[in-house]
C-alpha cells in the first residue's frame, strides 16, 4: 500500500498551500495511489470532514487520514493520533511524550531542510533522529543530496523511514512517498504499521 504522508491544502494551511483538497483527493487517485494523509500547519481534520471530502470527490475507495504539521526546538514534526494544541517551539522531547501518552506517534519532518545540518556531525542527527517513531528520510523538501545523506543514516542506524511530499500545490503531490507492508483501514493501522517499522520510503517516479 503506497500514500503520501505529508499533504497541506488551502482548507487550513492557508497561509502557504495552494493545493484544493478536492484536486488533492483526486490527484491521489489518477496518480494510482492508495491515499495519503492531510498534515496541515496546526490544524487536525476531523473524521466527518475527511469522509465528507471523499464524498463530494466520489473518493470513497481512498484511504485517508489528517495528522498535523507543528513547530519544535528542533523543527516541525508530523503528528498523528494527537488532537491536542501544541505552542510554537515546544521542545521536541516533550511534545513525543505528549503525543505517545495518548497512543500516537511523531514524524521528524525534512529535518535536513535549507541545510540547516551541513555542519551537524551525523552521529547528533541520528540522536535526535532516534527520538521520533520515525523520519521523513525522502523528501522534495531536502535537496538531492540531503535526501541521500538522511536515507543513508536511517539505513544505517535502523530508523524507520517515511516519504512524503509536503505538498502545497497539484503538481507536488506524489513526488515522494511511504510504502506500508500491509493494507491500511485507518489511522490506528498506519500508527502501528510505524511503530512496528513497517514501512519505506519511495520515489514518486518509482514506486510501481
Amino acid at each position: 500500500m503506497v500514500i503520501d504522508l505529508h499533504l497541506h491544502t488551502t482548507r487550513y494551511s492557508t497561509s502557504c498551500s495552494v493545493l484544493d483538497p478536492r484536486k488533492m483527493l483526486l490527484r491521489l487517485r489518477d496518480l494510482g495511489l492508495d491515499g495519503g494523509a492531510v498534515t496541515e500547519h496546526n490544524y487536525l481534520w476531523t473524521e466527518d470532514e475527511l469522509a465528507r471530502l471523499k464524498d463530494d470527490t466520489g473518493t470513497e475507495d481512498l484511504f485517508l487520514v489528517s495528522g498535523k504539521e507543528v513547530d519544535s526546538d528542533v523543527g516541525h514534526v508530523l503528528l498523528f493520533g494527537f488532537a491536542g494544541g501544541i505552542a510554537p517551539l515546544t521542545p521536541v522531547r516533550e511534545i513525543i511524550q505528549r503525543v505517545h501518552d495518548v497512543g500516537g506517534i511523531t514524524v521528524w519532518a525534512h529535518p535536513l531542510r535549507y541545510g540547516q545540518y551541513d555542519q551537524v556531525s551525523d552521529d547528533r542527527i541520528i540522536e535526535t533522529a532516534g527520538l521520533f517513531d520515525a523520519v521523513e528520510a525522502l523528501t522534495p523538501s531536502h535537496s538531492p543530496s540531503e535526501n541521500d545523506r538522511m536515507l543513508a543514516l536511517s539505513r544505517r542506524h535502523g530508523l524507520t523511514a517515511t516519504g512524503g511530499s509536503d505538498a502545497h500545490t497539484s503538481n507536488a503531490v506524489g513526488r515522494c512517498l511511504t510504502r506500508f507492508d500491509r493494507p491500511l483501514k485507518n489511522l490506528a493501522d498506519l500508527i502501528a504499521a510505524v511503530k512496528e517499522g513497517a514501512c519505506r520510503p519511495v520515489e514518486g517516479r518509482s514506486w510501481k
